[in-house]
């Protein structure tokens, strides 16, 4: 029974902690771009890039330092991007 239970919660921790890291790749922009913090809403960002590469050039060549940590993730950008509805 002890086994159970220890068995049973590590995996309830390894699933939360996947499903964590498999969050959408748009709900880590929108934290920012949401017009308060960035001014690129998602409406405002679907507009200015009409392709992916558009888009991932953009991210690339933002000055913000708080850009820093996506600009090199080129799976979370061609994600977001599909999720914005951007081809």
């Amino acid at each position: 029974m002890k086994n159970f239970v220890s068995i049973t919660t590590a995996l309830v921790l390894v699933l939360g902690l996947a499903s964590f890291a498999s969050a959408a790749a748009w709900d880590k922009c929108a934290a920012c771009h949401n017009g308060n913090v960035a001014k690129s809403t998602k409406d405002i960002l679907i507009a200015k890039y009409k392709t992916v590469d558009e888009f991932i050039k953009g991210a690339k060549a933002a000055t913000n330092p708080m850009m820093n940590a996506f600009k090199n993730n080129v799976p979370d950008l061609k994600a977001s991007a599909a999720e914005l509805g951007i081809k």
